[in-house]
């Protein structure tokens, strides 16, 4: 978390009014102070969604969903659980999961695309699911 809020801080103190080059930013010195992390940033272009994953020594482009699809999916998701939040007994909430459970699929092909499918750690879990749970927040994220 600390090359986290480092490389947010420099961010936010970097003027866009600066000479081409005027920069010192060094991948190679980011890429070795992650170590076994991950470093994901979701970018927008013209509507689509791009992640650049930072981890094992490398910078790595993927394409994956639209805003818009995303936004879409974000709102299905808090209807979803407002519905279940205060459904009753009687309002079958086990269809209500049930589509919680694909709007979370669909949100997920949105946020991450074929990143989500890239790769697996040892162990099985999916560092990139827990960076799309905290993208909506804020980005850069590490996992």
């Amino acid at each position: 978390m600390r090359l986290e809020t480092a490389v947010r801080d420099r961010a936010m103190r970097t003027s866009g009014r600066g000479h081409p080059g005027n920069w010192d930013f060094n991948i190679t010195r980011l890429l070795a102070e992650l170590g076994a992390a991950r470093l994901v940033q979701i970018v927008e272009i013209d509507g689509g969604l791009h992640l650049l994953v930072c981890s094992d020594g490398r910078v790595r482009q993927f394409a994956a969903g639209r805003l818009e699809d995303a936004a879409r999916e974000v709102d299905f998701a808090r209807f979803g659980l407002s519905r279940l939040a205060h459904s009753r007994p009687l309002h079958q909430p086990e269809k209500a999961l049930a589509v919680l459970r694909e709007t979370g699929r669909r949100l997920e092909d949105a946020l991450l695309g074929e990143a989500a499918r890239h790769r697996r750690r040892p162990g099985g879990h999916r560092p990139a699911r827990k960076a799309a749970r905290r993208a909506l927040g804020a980005t850069p994220v590490t996992a």
